[in-house]
């Protein structure tokens, strides 16, 4: 029987200061989910594409939504990277003391070259 793949959930900065600095944030998840997949060292569970540009497509739906969501997301994943620069992010810092609460075990990421297509 072939064995189950690990969720690993990707934590880090969703927002910027410009449109543009946020999605940089989405694309620094994006590499690092690809390195993931690439490595076969599980799935990448990636929030940041789940609701990428919904605070303009949607915005009446606030961002404490998202970010509810995202932590019960991730509570359902076998393990948590922290991305280089989530300590600044108020959201990702959240993130990190609900994977602490629920014992998971967490990754940190210092470093990623991130390729724009």
């Amino acid at each position: 029987m072939q064995e189950q793949m690990k969720k690993i959930y990707i934590a880090g900065a969703y927002s910027g200061k410009t449109k543009e600095e946020r999605d940089l944030n989405i694309a620094h998840v994006a590499a690092v989910g690809r390195e993931i997949a690439r490595l076969r060292k599980g799935i990448p569970i990636m929030p940041h594409m789940n609701s990428a540009k919904f605070e303009d497509l949607a915005p009446d739906i606030p961002k404490d939504f998202w970010l509810e969501g995202d932590i019960e997301i991730m509570k359902s994943c076998d393990a948590v990277i922290f991305i280089a620069g989530w300590d600044r992010s108020p959201g990702a810092v959240k993130e990190m003391e609900e994977a602490k609460k629920a014992k998971m075990l967490i990754y940190r990421q210092s470093f990623v070259k991130v390729e724009l297509e």
